[in-house]
């Protein structure tokens, strides 16, 4: 059976449907998510499920599965997510840990990745670590929580022919060939941003 790839966007889908600045909204950029990993995969190895601020989880989630969280634009040393631009409607680690208590089983033993820039920076005050640790608190100690180093793309991309003169990263022929999302650190792309060390462990 696929396991089951969840973006969660922990905002009404009126909030997450307003632009930034000239930039896609949040249900825009998650939509493309589920146009590329539909169309990649063909449903083997995961079942995509694109879910809101109050929607239900699916049940029977399992160490296969993924929650994104996939709330807006992170700061280094901040204790929120923003969404649009890097002050409105911010959502802070309390306010995430209460919105996922009771959707996610204390017993959910798969990855919750906080897919924002910078939410794997700062040690103990990182966005994504505050969360991590506030889920414990609550119960939530068998699943592995994720957060990312530097900036992260929003979207699926190729690395042009531009952008490879930047990039730092590994496998430059097979990024340039395919889509994936990167992550950047003082302007350079410094590889997919699920690579040990732009993503870790929390």
């Amino acid at each position: 059976m696929p396991a089951k790839w969840i973006i969660y966007i922990p905002r009404t889908s009126q909030n997450a449907g307003e632009k930034d600045g000239g930039n896609p909204s949040l249900n825009v950029r998650a939509e493309s998510w589920r146009a590329h990993i539909v169309g990649k995969l063909k449903g083997a190895k995961y079942t995509f499920h694109l879910l809101w601020r109050d929607d239900v989880f699916p049940n029977g989630l399992g160490a296969d599965d993924v929650v994104y969280v996939y709330g807006g634009h992170g700061l280094t040393n901040r204790d929120s997510i923003t969404w649009p631009g890097e002050e409105a409607n911010a959502i802070t680690s309390d306010q995430l840990k209460d919105l996922l208590v009771g959707k996610l089983p204390t017993t959910f033993d798969g990855k919750l990745k906080i897919y924002s820039c910078h939410s794997g920076e700062s040690g103990a005050t990182a966005f994504g670590k505050r969360v991590a640790a506030k889920m414990r608190s609550a119960g939530y100690v068998n699943c592995r929580y994720y957060g990312y180093i530097g900036e992260v793309t929003q979207a699926y991309e190729k690395i042009t022919q531009l952008k490879a003169r930047i990039y730092k990263g590994q496998d430059l022929e097979e990024v340039t060939a395919n889509a994936h999302r990167f992550a950047i650190q003082n302007k350079q792309y410094m590889g997919r941003a699920s690579a040990e060390g732009n993503r870790i462990l929390l």
